[in-house]
């Protein structure tokens, strides 16, 4: 998942939220040195990711985009899912994408703060371009995989993306359609362990 799945599970704490937002950016446990409930978001993101990671439905998309993308298949899996749920976003938020995305950049820009310089100049690019808009048209999808390239090592790997998802689009959605609500349904098992004090 990308920065719309880990937005919209990570519920309505703004502090929780920013650490879900900005989980990559940390590595090992120097989200420590963040406040608690930042970090708490840190470790949902990667919690998430782990269940993702390992699900069925996510596992048999990766042979499809082998070919195309190397080792960078489970990164353009997360980004296309992401778009996938851009499309489908009415199934499981009762407000729209956008409205979700300007009230998610608003709650972001107001805690940014608690980051450390160099990560919250990302986050505040992320909310300056709408990142959580991009990637239900071909112009986001193209700026998003642009952004990841930049930060490649085999750059090219990450530019047929396009391709993928007309040839493999249905083996995708229906992926994503079975993922997705058992990923929502964890989420909310531990933000439930967590107001209760368990996780």
């Amino acid at each position: 998942m990308n920065y719309l799945a880990h937005a919209l599970l990570a519920g309505e704490d703004p502090n929780f939220l920013l650490g879900n937002i900005a989980a990559d950016l940390f590595k090992g446990n120097a989200h420590r040195m963040l406040p608690e409930s930042v970090s708490l978001g840190v470790l949902h993101h990667r919690e998430l990711d782990r269940f993702t990671d390992s699900h069925p439905s996510f596992l048999r998309c990766l042979p499809a985009l082998y070919p195309r993308h190397g080792k960078y298949a489970a990164v353009v899996l997360d980004v296309l899912f992401d778009h996938l749920l851009s499309r489908h976003f009415g199934r499981f938020c009762p407000y729209g994408l956008e409205p979700f995305g300007h009230s998610t950049h608003a709650r972001l820009s107001t805690v940014t703060f608690l980051l450390p310089e160099g990560v919250r100049q990302t986050l505040d690019a992320m909310i300056a371009g709408n990142w959580l808009l991009q990637y239900g048209h071909p112009q986001g999808l193209s700026y998003c995989f642009r952004r990841l390239a930049r930060r490649a090592a085999v750059p090219e790997k990450l530019t047929d993306w396009a391709a993928t998802l007309e040839e493999h689009g249905n083996l995708l959605e229906e992926s994503f359609l079975h993922l997705f609500p058992e990923v929502y349904a964890y989420s909310r098992e531990l933000l439930s362990l967590q107001s209760e004090g368990k996780w």
